[in-house]
């Protein structure tokens, strides 16, 4: 029959089943979201990947990465990216660099190490290094823009070893 306390009692009954229900339901998707979050991968950010000689935009000690800087002679930077040109090891091609919406056509070799890339010599003060400075994004080619927020705290360091 019925439970003692008739139909309110049920709808007790019903109303705690139904809370507890949620709450386990509510824990399992929290603990779904934590297994996913443990899976992906950490965002990119602005790190010194060699102290004095290279940062990167990407995720520390991998070669994931969209953009990275190094110190080259005479205080010069290369701007380093995966290349999406089809050209030999060794080749001069032309690179577009972006910032505060401008395009800047620089000279950049393919190298070709584990993964083909183009290396665009630019001195320090070029408007491209000057806009990550100030924090503003930028690109190279047609590839996404890359944020310049937390650039300046690796970059000055890196040109001030490079002089």
């Amino acid at each position: 029959g019925p439970p003692a306390g008739g139909p309110a009692a049920c709808t007790h009954l019903y109303f705690v089943a139904a809370a507890r229900w949620r709450w386990q339901d509510g824990a399992m998707l929290y603990a779904i979201f934590l297994m996913m979050a443990a899976a992906s991968p950490p965002p990119f950010a602005w790190v010194t990947y060699i102290p004095g000689e290279s940062i990167i935009h990407g995720i520390a000690e991998t070669d994931s990465r969209d953009l990275r800087i190094d110190c080259t002679t005479g205080g010069r930077l290369d701007v380093i990216v995966w290349s999406d040109v089809a050209a030999a090891s060794g080749a001069t091609v032309p690179v577009v660099l972006k910032a505060n919406g401008k395009s800047y056509r620089v000279p950049a070799v393919v190298f070709d190490g584990d993964m083909p890339q183009l290396v665009a010599p630019v001195a320090a003060n070029h408007p491209f290094i000057r806009a990550l400075l100030r924090g503003q994004s930028v690109s190279v080619n047609n590839n996404p823009p890359v944020p310049g927020a937390g650039a300046a705290q690796h970059l000055k360091p890196l040109i001030a070893a490079c002089k």
